[in-house]
């Protein structure tokens, strides 16, 4: 009695046997294994590439938490012990790497796409006769030392006669976007 009594409720709730039985025996199957060499490289990829200084601290993290756990990981595998070296190279030097590409973000940001330094193109169409004449022709700079640029400028824009002109103006620029001088050429 006893076992029709079960065989009928089995029959009626089978799919909360099931989901118990998966929910029990689920975390207990064998998980695929982590390419760690295909993960190692994915991070670097990600730190070279870091567009922002969050994105890069990050990724510098992730590089540290992979690296630990690949410590403890014996594989001889060459491709897996050169992905580990480059990685613990990686977080060696993480200061290093770390302020080198935040200065490439910094001069990203200072020195839009087109080389246009955005706070000394500001500060020039303020100074012109006619600020809505301003037109961008072309920048470079000089690095004066490690903070610290010679920027020249060429620009359209109309003089005190109303006649459209190019002129040259040259500006030392910080990195943080910061004009310490402006004249024109």
């Amino acid at each position: 009695m006893e076992k029709e009594k079960l065989m009928k409720y089995a029959k009626k709730y089978w799919w909360v046997i099931l989901i118990v039985v998966c929910c029990i025996v689920g975390p207990l199957l064998p998980k695929e294994p982590i390419d760690y060499v295909k993960e190692a490289n994915n991070i670097q990829d990600k730190i070279i590439e870091s567009s922002d200084v969050e994105k890069l601290t990050a990724n510098l993290d992730s590089a540290s938490r992979l690296l630990d756990v690949m410590k403890k990981v014996n594989d001889v595998d060459s491709n897996f012990v050169n992905a580990k070296n480059n990685l613990d190279s990686t977080v060696t030097y993480r200061d290093a790497i770390y302020n080198d590409i935040a200065r490439k973000i910094q001069l990203k940001q200072l020195f839009g796409r087109n080389g246009r330094c955005y706070p000394m193109s500001v500060a020039i169409e303020n100074n012109m006769n006619d600020p809505d004449s301003y037109e961008f022709v072309e920048s470079s700079f000089k690095v004066i030392d490690n903070d610290t640029f010679l920027v020249t400028e060429r620009c359209r824009g109309k003089n005190a006669f109303n006649a459209t002109i190019v002129s040259t103006w040259q500006g030392v620029v910080t990195i943080s976007g910061e004009i310490l001088s402006l004249k024109e050429l």
